[in-house]
């Protein structure tokens, strides 16, 4: 909140960073081959790798906004834009998805000869196993980073890992059948990268709108007022998600009739304390009466 770009935005940073450079190259590549042997399969995969390309882009602007200081307009920061960006990609998939249905249904009621290339079936196995290493390390990273952008980016790159190895696999059975297979093979594909890219956009419009993303800090909020003997009961919690570790808002609790305003003042002061340690949440705990039953 500070402005100064934090540890975890600079790892992300450099995660995304990587994968721009992966897919730029991985997408060059694969449209130089689909160009070569006539493969739609292949030319949509590029497609892919370029839509990839400009999704994390799209990151990474975030993760810029993420570091800035809160202004006059954005008290709370731009941590939300985080979660913009995962949008974006799971938008960006869909649209890919649904561009490689229509290509697929066109081919196939018009196919077209494929030429087989050894030096094809190498670039598409060396481009999986470099996609795939590059998910499971943002995967592994994300355990910490605890990022929904990082989270749609390695979930859209085990999607990749299948793209291409669909493709591949129809690239090798179109040369050998007098039919473009490839066509039956994209449709399949694009089902299962729609199906995926509307599950995601579902996932990140609810973090948007804050559906229950801000539960493991009330659970929080709750284990720490259980544990104040002046607290006799908690009464409400309202939170608002500003982004990671970046939760708002005001606890309503009702103390202990006999509790001094010693006691309240030293129990809110532990409570909002390693509430902020442990989450990154800050609130305002308000001292309410209880009510008549």
């Amino acid at each position: 909140m500070s402005g100064k770009m934090s540890l975890r935005t600079k790892k992300a940073l450099c995660l995304v960073i990587i994968g721009i450079v992966m897919n730029l190259a991985l997408a060059l590549g694969k449209l130089f081959v689909g160009l070569s042997v006539n493969s739609l399969c292949i030319l949509l995969d590029s497609t892919n790798g370029f839509f990839d390309t400009l999704t994390g882009i799209v990151a990474a602007v975030a993760f810029g906004l993420v570091a800035l200081a809160p202004t006059e307009k954005f008290p709370y920061g731009f941590g939300r834009s985080e979660y913009l960006a995962g949008f974006v990609v799971a938008v960006a998939a869909a649209v890919m998805g649904g561009t490689f249905l229509m290509e697929s249904l066109n081919r196939l009621t018009m196919p077209e000869p494929v030429w087989y290339g050894l030096q094809s079936t190498v670039l598409l196995s060396v481009s999986i196993v470099v996609k795939l290493s590059f998910s499971f390390v943002v995967t592994f990273c994300n355990r910490k980073l605890c990022s929904k952008a990082l989270r749609a980016i390695a979930l859209d790159g085990f999607l990749d890992v299948g793209i291409t190895t669909a493709t591949l696999v129809s690239f090798t059975l179109s040369a050998r059948l007098s039919y473009a297979i490839d066509s039956f093979f994209g449709i399949a594909i694009s089902i299962v990268v729609l199906v995926y890219s509307v599950k995601m956009i579902v996932d990140t419009v609810r973090t948007l709108i804050g559906t229950n993303e801000t539960k493991e800090e009330k659970d929080a909020i709750v284990a720490l007022c259980k544990e104040e003997p002046v607290i006799d009961e908690l009464n409400d919690v309202r939170l608002h998600d500003y982004g990671y570790r970046a939760k708002f808002g005001v606890v309503y609790v009702v103390f202990s009739p006999n509790s001094t305003e010693a006691e309240k003042a030293a129990a809110i002061d532990r409570i909002t304390t390693r509430l902020k340690d442990e989450t990154g949440a800050a609130v305002e705990i308000v001292s309410v009466k209880k009510l008549t039953e």
